[in-house]
């Protein structure tokens, strides 16, 4: 069921054809993503949150990418 704690059986569940179309997610959009947070959080929880967004975004790929 969609809304589970994993994100993997969420993902999962997803027919292949049916995965969002999204354009890949690069290194140069960290700027645009962190956007407004210089003063207001420390550049290392900057750096953190970057690695966050960057390890869901490949784990995302790893299985869309993945046969069913």
């Amino acid at each position: 069921m969609i809304g589970s704690k994993s994100t993997w059986d969420n993902l999962r569940i997803i027919p292949k054809d049916k995965m969002p179309k999204l354009t890949p997610l690069q290194e140069s959009d960290r700027p645009a993503l962190l956007e407004g947070l210089d003063g207001v959080i420390s550049p290392t929880h900057q750096d953190k949150i970057w690695e966050m967004i960057w390890k869901r975004w490949c784990f995302f790929e790893q299985v869309r990418n993945q046969e069913k």
